[in-house]
């Protein structure tokens, strides 16, 4: 398929590519990402069992998908910040 532009209703143009995706929305989910239990353990360089406990005191929160729970990548960021020791 070749790149065309869709107007629905009136709004904004978005453009869609070979991929059929639309460039707002890819955004959208891109940013939107979540991660696995094993991702956050690679990142904050711990045992499982240590980001299971950030969780459950409240430290690290988590959203659950099903019987799983899956971090927003802010908030990982957010609480790797908040390690780094303050400059005075």
């Amino acid at each position: 398929m070749k790149d065309e532009e869709l107007n629905h209703d009136g709004g904004e143009r978005e453009r869609r590519h070979d991929t059929g995706r639309y460039e707002n929305r890819t955004q959208v989910l891109l940013d939107e990402l979540l991660l696995s239990l094993d991702e956050v353990c690679e990142l904050l360089k711990c045992p499982a069992e240590t980001v299971r406990y950030l969780h459950r005191v409240g430290i690290l929160k988590a959203v659950r998908v099903g019987k799983f729970s899956r971090w927003k990548p802010a908030d990982v960021q957010k609480f790797i910040e908040e390690l780094k020791p303050k400059k005075d």
